[in-house]
């Protein structure tokens, strides 16, 4: 069983990744806001995480900035997922230290898969 966290602004989508993958037997958490996500990044160990890019203040981007550049979840994995999915992001997302992107809306097949792989790796 592996420690995920789901950053995201919107509830409904932190529903949706949380019953998605807690069915694979994985114990999930949720932040809201970028905020709450930095929070629980500084005290808790993750295995994987998944951040929304666009969030108020601080976005997923800088969140995965912040992790990549050292403390408990430097060498997580991290998953952005967006409904913009233009090349130039992806890249970005890359540069940021993202392992995967994920275009949004994604199917509960795609969601799994893709943590199943981020977590084989």
């Amino acid at each position: 069983m592996a420690r995920i966290l789901a950053v995201d602004d919107a509830a409904e989508t932190l529903l949706i990744m949380r019953k998605t993958l807690k069915a694979l037997g994985h114990e999930v958490v949720t932040a809201a806001d970028p905020e709450a996500a930095l929070e629980l990044l500084a005290d808790e160990r993750f295995d994987l995480i998944f951040l929304d890019i666009m969030m108020p203040k601080v976005d997923g981007l800088e969140v995965c900035r912040r992790v990549r550049s050292g403390g408990i979840n430097q060498h997580s994995k991290i998953v952005i997922f967006s409904a913009k999915s233009d090349q130039e992001l992806v890249q970005i997302a890359q540069r940021f230290g993202a392992d995967f992107y994920l275009g949004k809306p994604a199917h509960i097949a795609k969601i799994q898969e893709v943590a199943e792989k981020m977590l084989e790796a």
